[in-house]
């Protein structure tokens, strides 16, 4: 099914109450409406029967014929499209009006009952008696089951406009509270995308604005936190930077006469690449990155190893800062070498419409997937060469700084690993007279 927005949720649920509920009330409404209007008809065919029996016992007793009398009692019942008939002391007179169901010639006094006749047409008849004389009196009922229909459709009709109603209202009832909470999500992101803390909006609901309040306060002292880190490593760095380069120029005089110290400069490069990263991961906002022309292709192959492969053009030009990004491919090729068992197989440089790509491929074992999301996450380790968990981090804010990002797949045929650096700010691609470009 997916995920769905709270706002659908609730009204799904409201729909999912009000729309039963309604269809019960519309039923129940139509039964008794049925109900009320048989009882009605009920009511009018008895008193009928009631007033043709007294018209008939008063012209009876004054002496009429009989054809006379029934003329007489039963004319309003024929004229009004009911026919009736008369018993007295037991036996049965000429019926009059329409022809109406036998079996409806049986209603006891009191009684009324309903029965279908040949044509289909319901009939409602309903006896009277007084002494030994007795009426019944049917009407035909097609206006019955035509009303039925009427107050059914009119009530689908009804509870059709009710429910359009209701959803709009839903809706509307729904939307607005809802906007706030929208309005802080919206707000949040924000400050997850921007890295500082940011005011909040206004909101009215109570609930809403306990968990905004209670959210800045998180904000606020996770940045407090992160600021402090920040400030701690960057102290840190600094206070490290200058003994190193003491070091590295005493280890530069050593190196030159014995192999010890040649290793011992290597350290302390790799030691003040260390302290270059903490410092660049330190800063709240990317660096002022100088207006300079850094030609990837070049940086590539000067620091390609012997023997591995560099498929680049002549230039390949973006405006960066060159420290920063001679520092992610030297992390970038140390990675490889320190995981893959030997040094990269190939730097790659492509391009598209946008960005520059410089990839690092080597033949190592790999990373299982959730490595690859992981692995430009600071202080993340994998493997037992595990170094301080800084390097991919930093490649992936040095990315960030030139306009691009970082992204890690899985090798051809799924040998090895291949980390890129997408850059933005391309300033030129001139290809070479013998290596075809990528475009």
């Amino acid at each position: 099914m997916g995920t769905q927005t709270l706002e659908k949720q609730l009204i799904v649920g409201q729909h999912r109450i009000i729309v039963p509920a309604m269809v019960v009330v519309a039923t129940a409404a139509i039964f008794l409406a049925v109900r009320v209007e048989s009882a009605s008809a009920r009511e009018i065919v008895r008193a009928r029967a009631n007033q043709a029996l007294h018209v008939f016992e008063a012209e009876l007793a004054e002496g009429d014929g009989i054809e006379e009398v029934l003329a007489v009692s039963l004319g309003s019942v024929v004229d009004s499209g009911m026919s009736g008939c008369v018993r007295r002391s037991g036996s049965e007179l000429t019926s009059v009006g329409r022809p109406f169901p036998p079996s409806l010639k049986t209603v006891k006094p009191g009684e009324c009952r309903e029965a279908v006749d040949d044509s289909r047409t319901m009939w409602l008849a309903c006896g009277a008696n007084e002494g030994t004389v007795e009426v019944i009196v049917a009407a035909p009922d097609p206006t019955h089951s035509n009303l039925s229909l009427k107050l059914g459709l009119g009530m689908l009709a009804v509870v059709a406009i009710m429910l359009a109603a209701v959803f709009r209202l839903v809706r509307s009832a729904v939307r607005r509270p809802l906007q706030s909470l929208q309005e802080l999500a919206e707000w949040a992101e924000q400050v997850v995308e921007e890295r500082r803390p940011l005011s909040r909006p206004t909101v009215e609901t109570v609930e809403f604005e306990r968990l905004a309040s209670a959210f800045e306060n998180l904000v606020q002292r996770l940045f407090a936190v992160l600021e402090r880190e920040r400030a701690s490593s960057a102290q840190i760095a600094h206070e490290l930077r200058t003994p190193l380069a003491a070091m590295h120029a005493e280890l530069e005089a050593l190196a030159s006469r014995d192999p010890t110290g040649q290793r011992l400069l290597a350290d302390a490069a790799r030691l003040e690449r260390v302290v270059d990263t903490v410092l660049l991961l330190s800063r709240p906002t990317p660096p002022q990155t100088p207006e300079t022309i850094v030609n990837l292709a070049d940086l590539a192959r000067e620091m390609a190893a012997p023997g591995m492969q560099v498929e680049a053009p002549d230039e390949a030009l973006v405006e960066g800062d060159a420290h920063l990004l001679r520092l992610a491919l030297c992390n970038l090729l140390e990675n490889a070498e320190r995981h893959g068992g030997h040094p990269a197989s190939m730097i790659r440089i492509t391009r598209d419409k946008e960005y520059l790509h410089l990839t690092v491929c080597d033949g190592g074992r790999g990373i299982h997937e959730d490595g690859l999301a992981r692995m430009f996450d600071r202080h993340w380790r994998w493997g037992e060469h595990a170094g301080s968990g800084l390097g991919l981090a930093l490649v992936k804010a040095v990315c960030e700084y030139h306009g691009g990002r970082a992204e890690a797949h899985h090798g051809r045929d799924d040998k090895g690993l291949e980390v890129v650096m997408i850059l933005g700010r391309v300033r030129g691609w001139h290809e070479s007279s013998d290596l075809p470009g990528i475009e």
